[in-house]
């Protein structure tokens, strides 16, 4: 954890959305599996996670937020 996390997590909280805190560890196909139960709209992630997360989520239009 670190402070841009929490600036973060405190600023999707402030826009009314709600965080759903993922496993770093995850395949790309867990994560699809997860995305399609609660279908986010945005996501916020490392940028080494990149290839997984859009690899996951092809054919969804959403923001992407990679920092780092």
């Amino acid at each position: 954890n670190s402070v841009e996390y929490l600036v973060q997590y405190f600023a999707v909280e402030r826009i009314g959305a709600i965080p759903a805190l993922l496993n770093w560890r995850l395949s790309a196909n867990e994560f699809a599996g997860l995305a399609a139960l609660f279908d986010p709209r945005g996501v916020i992630a490392e940028p080494e996670f990149g290839d997984a997360i859009e690899a996951a989520l092809v054919g969804r239009s959403l923001v992407r937020v990679m920092h780092g």
